[in-house]
């Protein structure tokens, strides 16, 4: 009974440091959510235009976005 509430989300991860986008994907698969995760603000931005997602969890201090 306890499956019948879990929340299997579909997510996008956006974080340009490899390991930490990596650690977040395994994480939130074994879950069971689906994630999808991406290096590039810019490829994001365009699936986002396309696909829709439940969550984003996003490292707002990325190139060429933010311009740092």
């Amino acid at each position: 009974m306890e499956d019948e509430n879990k929340i299997n989300a579909k997510i996008m991860v956006i974080d340009d440091d490899v390991t930490v986008m990596d650690m977040l994907s395994l994480t939130l698969k074994r879950y069971g959510h689906t994630v999808i995760p991406f290096t590039e603000p810019i490829s994001a931005i365009k699936t986002l235009k396309s696909e829709h997602f439940d969550i984003l969890i996003v490292n707002y201090l990325m190139s060429p976005v933010n311009r740092r």
